[in-house]
């Protein structure tokens, strides 16, 4: 009787962290459930976590589950998303969240000075290779020779392909060419050549591989085999490889024990560029207490001690971590996560990274994607 009278909330979280049970994220799913039920044993929390069966990334599936007879009551997304949620009246405004975020997580959650989410984690772009030479370079133009004088093996492994990525990788090298104050630039046409040149020079060994040398690499990523390309560089089909910050758990996974020298990924200096999650609480099923219970639980998962089973993979023993960055600065300090090899090295991107534009990526990236596919069409011999 007691669980009739309990609130219902139902969350859908970034489905883009790495499975490391193996076990459909069964096992961290039910320690979300019940940590947060022990929290506030008044709420029965449905939390769902699957790319394929609730991509928070996908604008359709957000329009889809918030507007529906049981809507999500909150939802992890990426900021990209936000202007979407806003114009279609599904975000709720927020009056304040907590002043030890960073300044770029807050400021991509807001919209002409209005708050729209709670930060709950960052990602940005890292090179990871097994040659230490690869730290000597500040820009792409060292970067390139130094991966080049390894052998004939492809410079740079990555999945660079697709509407939702290729857009984004010109944005990221038009950055890496004319600096952090140019985000909101980055995404504007016509296309800026000079930035195609340095993205055929950087990436070309890449694309080259996935649909000619090895043709099968692109039915693989017809299937969403997200993984193909950490695997080869992990087999040492590469000589370096771009990812962001969770894709290092596979690497550690795969890998064969050598070491993985981590630094940012050059796309041209070194102007790194930070993409933000966050919770939006959907504004038409909103009540004062749903809004509070939706407020609560982005506390409960952004919190240092969820964080730190999260990102160590506590939940998945004997599992290398996770390494999910969270969107506070103290969390750095803390004593586990100062203590990792690798931590430091995200941490001095972050610091320094401006924030991905939370405006007209939406409606540009399928156009963008099909002039970028012209573009590249001697590396790209078809519009994916």
């Amino acid at each position: 009787m007691a669980s009739l009278l309990k609130r219902k909330l139902f969350i859908a979280l970034f489905p883009l962290i790495p499975d490391a049970a193996e076990d459909n994220y069964d096992a961290f799913r039910t320690r979300i459930k019940h940590e947060f039920e022990s929290l506030h044993p008044d709420i029965d929390l449905r939390v769902e976590l699957s790319f394929l069966e609730h991509n928070t990334l996908d604008p359709d599936y957000l329009e889809t589950m918030l507007m529906a007879d049981e809507p999500l009551d909150g939802v992890e997304t990426d900021s990209m998303n936000l202007s979407f949620l806003v114009e279609k009246g599904l975000a709720l405004p927020i009056d304040k969240v907590d002043d030890t975020l960073y300044p770029q997580a807050v400021q991509a959650l807001t919209i002409d000075g209005q708050l729209y989410g709670y930060p709950s984690g960052m990602c940005s772009s890292f090179l990871y290779s097994r040659h230490e030479t690869v730290l000597q370079a500040k820009n792409i133009s060292e970067l390139l020779p130094i991966l080049a004088a390894q052998g004939s093996l492809p410079k740079i492994l990555g999945n660079f392909l697709g509407v939702p990525v290729l857009p984004v990788m010109y944005s990221l090298f038009y950055v890496g060419m004319y600096g952090r104050a140019a985000v909101q630039q980055s995404l504007s046409l016509p296309l800026d050549p000079q930035v195609i040149e340095v993205m055929r020079d950087t990436l070309q060994d890449c694309l080259r591989y996935m649909f000619k040398e090895t043709p099968q690499v692109l039915s693989q990523y017809e299937t969403s085999d997200a993984y193909w390309s950490v695997r080869d560089y992990a087999e040492g089909k590469g000589h370096s490889y771009i990812g962001f910050s969770e894709n290092l758990f596979h690497l550690l996974q795969y890998g064969d024990g050598q070491p993985i020298h981590v630094m940012p990924a050059l796309f041209g200096e070194d102007h790194p560029v930070v993409f933000i999650d966050g919770f939006v609480t959907n504004a038409r099923a909103c009540t004062p207490q749903r809004r509070a219970d939706v407020a609560a639980f982005a506390r409960y998962y952004a919190s240092h001690s969820t964080v730190l089973w999260r990102t160590f993979s506590d939940d998945a023993p004997d599992k290398p971590p996770r390494y999910l960055l969270s969107a506070y600065r103290d969390f750095y300090d803390l004593p586990r996560v100062a203590a990792d090899p690798y931590f430091s090295h995200f941490r001095m991107v972050l610091d320094h990274a401006v924030g991905f534009l939370n405006q007209g990526y939406l409606e540009r990236r399928e156009e963008i994607n099909r002039l970028l596919c012209e573009a590249l069409q001697d590396v790209v011999p078809v519009n994916i």
